[in-house]
């Protein structure tokens, strides 16, 4: 969906709890059915990407399409204005998908407005400008787009952009409190689960999606059959780390799920090894990293988390670098 593409541009390359009084569940659609974050401005500000991957944002704006459309359409740039993306899909199918993209940063709400119209006018085969109840969207629909995109200058702060008309209109009342928000029970324990300030998080109901995967092994497609939501986040400061959670449906499918992730961990530290010996330069990182993983269990969610030391960042780089013929960071 070019929906999602157009979000994602602000994100590619870029790289206080969500529980239910969080503004994120109180907008997003009720039918939310996978609710993704990425928290653009903490990202660019942690450490390690001022350290390692200034550049390759830049570079990665710069080769992108999208990225370069949007920007001249809107006047604005992902690096400075937008502080975070927030998108929401629903649907059972590609072809049935829905989404919303909330785009939050700062602003100028008349400025934004006119650039916008002006490229409407300059550009309308790509972009028009649409007038309903009252309200201005500038629906969005490029060459390969089989569906349009409408987006809608909220405010100062948030930019919305939908596969309909109508699900702008609904974010915007549920956002001025002109009606009640309510994701599903699923929905809203999931991303309590999540800190809202983390730097990447993902969120998915799949209960009744894992069934008749093509998994080979039929154990392990027994246990998939039984997950029912997954929960990512990613924080980016020094140093890496990385959440996953995984719902089942009830907590004997959550041990064995459990058995299996901490029977594939010694596993991966096998396979450190072996590596190992053939990239000796990248054993030691290799081994920090594959140390911190840990899987636990707590009713029916089964978690795996890991963190990268800076230190094994470094390592990681310079040895990318050397084989590349360049300089590490420590160089």
């Amino acid at each position: 969906m070019r929906l999602t593409a157009l979000a994602m541009c602000l994100v590619v390359g870029l790289a206080a709890s969500a529980q239910a009084q969080s503004p994120i569940a109180g907008i997003l659609p009720n039918d939310s059915e996978v609710v993704v974050s990425v928290n653009i401005k903490q990202i660019l500000e942690s450490p390690l990407v001022k350290k390692h991957a200034a550049d390759m944002v830049d570079q990665a704006i710069a080769n992108s399409k999208e990225a370069k459309q949007l920007m001249e359409i809107s006047g604005l740039d992902p690096r400075k204005d937008v502080s975070r993306v927030i998108m929401s899909l629903s649907g059972s199918d590609p072809s049935s998908m829905e989404a919303v993209v909330l785009v939050e940063g700062t602003y100028d709400p008349a400025k934004l407005n006119a650039a916008m119209a002006e490229f409407a006018r300059a550009k309308n085969e790509v972009l028009s400008l649409v007038k309903d109840d009252d309200m201005t969207f500038y629906k969005y629909q490029g060459p390969e787009s089989p569906q349009p995109t409408f987006i809608h200058v909220a405010d100062k702060s948030l930019l919305v952009m939908a596969s309909s008309k109508e699900l702008v209109k609904d974010t915007l009342a549920k956002k001025t409190g002109g009606k009640k928000g309510g994701v599903s029970p699923e929905i809203k324990e999931l991303l309590g689960r999540i800190k809202d300030d983390s730097s990447m998080f993902f969120v998915a109901n799949i209960k009744g999606k894992t069934e008749n995967l093509p998994i080979p092994n039929p154990e392990i497609a027994k246990v998939v059959e039984k997950i029912e939501s997954l929960s990512l986040s990613v924080n980016l400061t020094q140093d890496v780390s990385i959440d996953l959670g995984v719902g089942n449906t009830d907590e004997d499918s959550a041990t064995e799920l459990g058995d299996l992730l901490a029977a594939g961990i010694p596993q991966a530290k096998s396979f450190v090894q072996l590596f190992a010996l053939q990239q000796p330069k990248l054993s030691a990182p290799l081994k920090d990293i594959v140390s911190t993983l840990k899987a636990g269990k707590s009713g029916k969610i089964v978690s795996l988390k890991m963190s990268v030391p800076s230190k094994s960042v470094d390592a990681l780089i310079d040895a990318a670098k050397a084989a590349q013929g360049g300089k590490g960071p420590n160089d």
